[in-house]
């Protein structure tokens, strides 16, 4: 560290502190919210009849077919962010010891590897909301499809390469003093580039999927007010507004031209908003509202429909072909 003045160490150890405590700060967030959320993963939900009698048992995540969408999708976007929580602290945070290059590698490589999975099934569930929000037509699918690997092709390809090329060097005397596990080269400036370029294609999708979904729920359901929706627009909102903005600011803060830099790491925090994608498959199991309702939980949640009939006390829904996870409270009891 003869390198560096006093100055420059204490600039450099508090740059290491904001971001060892935002890194972790936002990694308990999400495991808090898995932990809190998890029995509605599992669990079968009951009707309150004092509080609404036509509320649908529903039964959960693991209960459902194997092989459904939604299912599929929620569990990689969940447990994909799970491991690479665990796969990041243990290899950029100050573990007290140092791995070797080749478990620092492996570590790297595992932490983007699971970030990748998990943001594509986060992805991939608005998408195929929005899909089913177009009433599942097979024009829209063969469309929507070629958009979505239009877009995530370039990008994991550019994201492999920048993740292929980084490389654990052994820690340096700054870094061991620090007790991070690991070190890694700096990245050279071709594959910075194709790093930047991979962070606009991302923009764009953002970008394009959010005009859309915006134009579909304005023109095809602007005078409807369901439960269901209301979770669309809820959760499905939150996610890509935040998803727009974090996108943006990676974008600008990666252009070497650009004046700021995230020399603080605010940007790991960006994971959190996966919460919103978690929340939407959660919630849109509890809606009890005919129409959208059976599109959306078909294509998502399995082939059984349902049929909405009315009575005197409201409309209910009545179960039709025998799903095991679909019953109906009975509004005359």
């Amino acid at each position: 560290m003869d390198d560096y003045t006093l100055e420059d160490l204490k600039l450099i150890f508090y740059q290491f502190t904001i971001q060892e405590y935002l890194l972790l700060s936002a990694s308990t967030v999400l495991l808090y919210y898995y932990a809190t959320t998890f029995e509605y993963e599992v669990c079968v939900e009951e009707p309150e009849k004092e509080r609404d009698v036509n509320i649908l048992q529903v039964s959960r995540i693991w209960p459902q077919p194997s092989f459904r969408a939604g299912k599929i999708l929620y569990l990689l976007a969940r447990y994909g962010t799970i491991l690479r929580i665990m796969c990041e602290i243990l290899g950029f945070t100050p573990m007290g010891r140092q791995w070797n290059l080749g478990s620092c590698d492996f570590l790297q490589r595992a932490t983007t590897g699971f970030d990748v999975i998990a943001m594509a099934a986060a992805e991939a569930t608005l998408w195929l909301c929005l899909f089913a929000l177009l009433e599942g037509k097979r024009r829209y699918l063969i469309l929507m499809a070629t958009a979505f690997l239009a877009f995530i092709i370039p990008v994991q390809v550019l994201q492999g390469i920048f993740t292929m090329e980084l490389r654990a060097i052994p820690p340096s005397e700054l870094y061991m003093s620090r007790r991070y596990a690991c070190e890694f080269a700096d990245p050279s400036p071709r594959t910075i580039g194709y790093m930047v370029v991979a962070t606009f294609i991302v923009l764009a999708r953002t970008t394009a999927i959010l005009i859309v979904a915006v134009i579909t729920l304005i023109v095809r359901y602007r005078k409807q007010n369901n439960s269901l929706l209301n979770v669309i627009r809820r959760e499905g909102g939150f996610y890509y507004m935040f998803a727009f903005l974090l996108n943006f600011i990676g974008a600008m803060i990666r252009t070497p031209t650009f004046p700021l830099k995230d020399n603080y790491g605010f940007m790991s925090g960006y994971c959190t908003f996966f919460i919103f994608a978690d929340r939407l498959l959660l919630n849109m199991q509890r809606t009890n509202d005919p129409g959208t309702q059976e599109i959306v939980t078909t294509i998502l949640f399995g082939g059984d429909k349902l049929e909405s009939q009315s009575t005197e006390d409201g409309i209910y829904l009545e179960e039709v072909d025998g799903s095991p996870h679909q019953v109906i409270a009975d509004p005359e009891k």
